[in-house]
């Protein structure tokens, strides 16, 4: 499978993860065994409906990362190239020639540009109704023309995604971005172009955007300035990455059509493969590209998460807490939405977090917790309900990833609300999917490829198999959700019904 680069077994492949709260850098050999791994911190800006990070602060946290793990790497190991992944949908802005950052990030949960999402909507309403989506308050694309009718670009500044900075730090110069990162700009997957037509109907030049190629095409080689910066070798191969939910997915094997992984980190995010592709009118459900030619890979992100673990039980976090199977049947069910609207699996600007069973909420960490955790559990379900609704395949294998899965009574919750038997990879960070695209895009020619070295490098650490004894306590709490969420009218009525049924 050599494209003829010296590899072998021995060789390090290199994956970046650009998450919401840290930087982490991973290294992993041919056979997906662990060489260095290195993370930083990322602080945020937040105010209202806006998000903001600094692109500096992601360089230089890189940066420190990949010096770490390149100098941990045990002799004889050297690079064979390097990918990053990145949240979904962030946009920055930056000089067109050498990639500086000219203002904050809007991140992918920002909301500012919420007054333009009808307008991308209606303009591109032929582009996005054939891509199966529509584009969401807090998508990239909006916040494009946002900038546009606020500040116009210069001539001289380009929009970049999130990933492109780090890729263009890495070259030197100006590298080509890819199909994954660029989806929530309006990017078209079908005929592999900008939509010119509605860009410049929104008022957004051609120029203002950059090239794009496919997930795992090598797009430039490290330069002299970021070989002294990071330790990596002059020349290591630059992979074109994807974003953060499809970099789980990768490292956790599920690339064959049917199968699904589960991310649970500060959101909760699904992703899948499917041979095909589906139109979601609501537009929760949306498909990247699939490297190498090997289909589509649906999924959606919500807006809840053990986000709310962090924020409402002050100093804990996702795996300090347990369930206490027992104590199910008298936790009330709560959907722990943390400020105002979704995304997924159901679209509702208006959408907030309540609490269903009680009057008032626990004052002791563990009854909140549990609170939390079987809300998001059954929410994961309904994500399941809503992408079987769509008409994907959901019989294959079922992974969990994400902060949240270190917590072994919370991901049995999961696997039991899901009646699913679940894997738990060995190697589960986004950085690590990275690092097998990396090698993917050195060494492989096709999708059947791709999928030997996703095998080849993917392990499994431990298989969750539902507790079946609490069905009878879990199916009433999870009709209780779907008739509240479906009375509010956040939830339409087919998939309202289609999960009703889907109990039986």
């Amino acid at each position: 499978m050599s494209g003829g680069l010296m590899v072998s077994d021995a060789t390090a492949w290199i994956g970046i993860d650009l998450g919401t709260q840290s930087v982490k850098v991973s290294a992993i050999d041919s056979d997906g065994a662990p060489l260095a791994h290195a993370t930083k911190p990322l602080s945020s800006m937040r105010n209202g409906a806006h998000h903001e990070q600094s692109a500096e602060d992601w360089w230089s946290a890189t940066a420190a990362c990949l010096r770490e793990v390149v100098s941990a790497l045990p002799a004889g190991h050297p690079v064979g190239g390097i990918a990053t992944c990145a949240t979904s949908g962030t946009l920055v802005v930056a000089h067109r020639h050498d990639g500086t950052v000219t203002t904050p990030a809007i991140m992918y949960d920002d909301r500012r540009a919420a007054d333009f999402t009808e307008e991308v909507n209606v303009v591109g309403r032929e582009v996005w109704s054939r891509l199966g989506y529509l584009m969401q308050d807090s998508w990239a694309l909006p916040a494009m023309v946002w900038r546009q009718h606020t500040n116009p670009l210069s001539s001289s500044e380009i929009f970049l995604t999130q990933a492109d900075v780090i890729s263009w730090r890495l070259a030197g110069k100006p590298v080509a971005s890819d199909t994954s990162h660029t989806l929530k700009s309006g990017f078209d997957l079908d005929h592999g172009r900008w939509p010119e037509e509605v860009f410049s109907a929104l008022g957004i030049p051609a120029s203002s955007v950059n090239t794009v190629v496919e997930p795992g095409t090598v797009i430039g080689v490290v330069g002299a300035m970021a070989a002294e910066g990071t330790g990596l070798a002059v020349g290591t191969p630059i992979v074109a990455g994807m974003t953060d939910g499809s970099a789980a997915q990768i490292a956790a094997g599920a690339v064959a059509p049917g199968s699904w992984n589960s991310v649970l980190g500060t959101t909760l995010v699904l992703k899948g493969s499917s041979a095909t592709r589906q139109e979601d009118p609501t537009g929760a459900i949306y498909c990247h590209l699939a490297p190498f030619g090997s289909g589509w890979w649906p999924g959606g992100a919500s807006n809840i998460g053990a986000r709310a673990i962090t924020e409402e039980l002050s100093g804990a976090t996702p795996h300090d807490l347990q369930i206490i199977p027992e104590k199910l049947k008298d936790t009330a069910v709560s959907y722990p939405l943390i400020g105002t609207g979704e995304r997924f699996p159901f679209v509702s600007a208006e959408a907030t977090g309540f609490t269903l069973g009680k009057d008032t909420t626990p004052t002791d960490p563990q009854g909140r917790f549990m609170e939390i955790a079987l809300g998001v559990a059954l929410i994961e379900r309904l994500a399941f309900d809503a992408v079987e609704h769509a008409g994907y395949p959901v019989n294959g294998a079922l992974s969990f990833t994400g902060g949240g899965s270190t917590n072994p009574t919370w991901r049995q919750l999961r696997a039991t609300a899901l009646s699913r038997e679940v894997r738990i990879p060995r190697n589960s960070e986004g950085s690590v999917g990275m690092a097998i695209l990396a090698r993917a895009g050195v060494e492989a020619r096709s999708s059947e490829d791709f999928g030997h070295i996703v095998e080849e490098m993917v392990n499994l650490e431990d298989t969750v198999t539902p507790d079946l004894t609490l069905q009878d306590v879990l199916q009433p709490k999870y009709l209780l959700l779907i008739d509240e969420l479906d009375r509010r009218g956040w939830i339409g009525t087919a998939l309202a019904q289609f999960a009703r049924e889907n109990t039986r």
